[in-house]
C-alpha cells in the first residue's frame, strides 16, 4: 500500500492519515464487567489518529442464590396433564399386573 500523495513539486505530500487496523475478537466478559482485544497498526501513514477501541464494557449474566432459595418453582405443566405420562403410568401398571401374575403362578 503506496501512502497517498499530493499533486505537483518534487515531494510526496501526505493529505490524509491513512491507518489500517487489525484487531483480534472480543475476549469473554471477565468477572469486573471488562471484554479486551488486542489490536496492531499496520501500513501507518501518520501518527494523528486514534487507535480502536481495545477494552469495553460487558454484562454478565448473575444470578443471586438468594433469589434462587426466595423463587417459588412452579411446574411448567402438570404431569397428570401430559399424553407421556399417561402412557407412562399406564405401562408402569401393566408391568405390575404381569409381576403379579407371574408371583401368582410360582406361588400356585
Amino acid at each position: 500500500m503506496q501512502p497517498p500523495k499530493g499533486g505537483g513539486g518534487g515531494r510526496a505530500k501526505i493529505v490524509e492519515c491513512i491507518q489500517n487496523w487489525k484487531c483480534s475478537e472480543w475476549t469473554e466478559c471477565d468477572s469486573t464487567g471488562h471484554q479486551y482485544r488486542v489490536c496492531q497498526q499496520e501500513d501507518v501513514f501518520c501518527e494523528k489518529g486514534e487507535a480502536p477501541k481495545m477494552t469495553q464494557d460487558c454484562q454478565t449474566a448473575k444470578i443471586k442464590v438468594s433469589d434462587l432459595l426466595n423463587k417459588k418453582l412452579e411446574p411448567k405443566y402438570e404431569l397428570s396433564k401430559s399424553k407421556a405420562s399417561k402412557w407412562i403410568i399406564a405401562l408402569l401398571l401393566l408391568s405390575m399386573i404381569v409381576e403379579i401374575a407371574i408371583i401368582l403362578k410360582i406361588l400356585a
